[in-house]
């Protein structure tokens, strides 16, 4: 008879926990991948952390799919879509990554005030970490925003000459053209 696994018993991290408590799925996950798939579940571990190293989020993502009380996990969050959800640190992935995209397209006026909403709502619930991650989000963009433009704008001494350099070259042009005429009327006289 083939002893049954404990998760909690055995599982030492958050991995270790979805892989100990859905090892079926975790195998066949692990050969989705191109991996061959270890005989001991330490090894399925050990073989998923080495590719979460190399893939990264993408590998978490598809543990969790996989967790073994996600169904749960969401009853109680109230959420429905657990494709982006991470039950580890009860958060959804995609909220903050959604934001950062609007964030981008967002205007700076626009983007100075969805700081100013966000903060307000920071301020009145103040133990919601998610919504402190967005203030900071925002805050971030708004300054990447300020020093790419202190980047891109010109300077002020070669402003003014660049502007001086306009208004010399027409005269420079006719001075120019005056002493080759001169200089053309002076040989013909000669």
């Amino acid at each position: 008879m083939k002893k049954k696994l404990n998760p909690s018993r055995y599982a030492q991290n958050r991995i270790e926990y979805i892989i100990y408590g859905n090892p079926k799925a975790a195998r066949n996950l692990l050969y989705e991948y191109g991996y061959e798939i270890p005989e001991n579940i330490k090894d399925v571990a050990k073989s998923f952390k080495l590719l979460i190293q190399k893939k990264g989020r993408k590998i978490i993502k598809d543990l969790i799919l996989i967790h073994p009380e996600k169904d749960i996990i969401l009853k109680v969050t109230g959420k429905s879509n657990y494709s982006s959800f991470c039950g580890a640190c009860s958060a959804f992935a995609g909220d903050e990554q959604n934001l950062k995209e609007q964030i981008k397209d967002m205007s700076t006026n626009d983007l100075k005030a969805l700081y100013e909403r966000l903060k307000k709502s920071a301020s009145e619930d103040s133990n919601d970490k998610s919504i402190i991650d967005k203030v900071e989000l925002a805050w971030d963009e708004i300054t990447n925003r300020k020093e790419e433009d202190e980047k891109t704008k010109p300077d002020d001494k070669v402003d003014r000459f660049n502007k001086l350099l306009d208004k010399a070259a027409p005269c420079g042009i006719a001075l120019l053209i005056g002493i080759v005429i001169g200089g053309l009327a002076f040989s013909k006289t000669n």
